[in-house]
């Protein structure tokens, strides 16, 4: 895995200034020592990262990666030099239902803009999806479904033949998951934008060994955002695990 297909994974951005990798090849034909990996949780750096960050690809060293956010080598020494690591809760009201949520991170204030800007690696958890069966519709966001699965799993379980539950963005209407069942059959197509799913190496065709995390296609050449993955199963097979 090339130090770019690191960078397209984690954004191919800085997550501050929003400067991106490709414009700084474009204009210097290198990006050598221009962005860095910034550890959300620095206690949670693996020990071995300098060793671990130049191995081949391998879930641990996605893993890795999840624990941090890209940023260009300027912004991340401001980060560093300013110092303010923060916890934010979000609070949300859902029909009269409260809804809490809290994401750590870093922050970076520049006092001519008059801003500070929160820097974390879990703002996708706060997306909201309207989940649609035959008989309901219901809001919830994406880390309700994380930390409660079977949210979800329950209602595909309880799928009868030829009926069908279904995930939208609340935000842009667009679909990310579909579970459908005909008959004995069940088919499940997962859109990137959703996250929720995750296929190693040992699960996927043994001629095709990839990674499928937080809606991300990856493989030793190339990392994938708009890559859709279709799941079929009979549907008394199916067994569900944490996330």
């Amino acid at each position: 895995m090339s130090r770019k297909q690191l960078y397209d994974f984690m954004g191919n951005k800085c997550q501050y200034c929003d400067t991106s990798v490709q414009e700084l090849y474009d204009r210097y034909d290198t990006v050598n020592r221009m962005f860095e990996f910034h550890h959300i949780k620095p206690e949670l750096k693996s020990p071995n990262y300098s060793k671990l960050i130049k191995n081949k690809l391998s879930t641990i060293k996605l893993e890795e990666l999840e624990k941090c956010v890209l940023l260009c080598a300027q912004c991340h020494k401001i980060l560093h030099a300013q110092n303010q690591e923060a916890t934010i809760e979000f609070k949300f009201t859902i029909k009269e239902q409260v809804v809490t949520k809290k994401l750590s991170g870093w922050i970076i204030t520049d006092n001519l803009a008059k801003t500070k800007k929160f820097i974390t690696n879990e703002a996708h958890l706060l997306h909201p999806y309207l989940i649609k069966t035959s008989g309901k519709e219901f809001l919830v966001f994406h880390f309700q479904i994380l930390d409660n699965p079977s949210i979800l799993t329950d209602e595909i379980s309880k799928l009868l033949p030829n009926t069908s539950v279904s995930i939208n963005s609340y935000i842009t209407g667009a679909n990310v998951f579909t579970a459908e069942r005909e008959n004995h059959d069940l088919t499940l197509s997962i859109h990137p934008m959703l996250g929720l799913f995750q296929i190693e190496p040992a699960q996927s065709s043994k001629r095709e060994k990839f990674w499928y995390r937080n809606g991300i296609y990856i493989d030793d050449n190339k990392v994938d955002f708009n890559r859709s993955i279709i799941v079929k199963s009979k549907f008394n097979d199916l067994k569900f695990e944490p996330l």
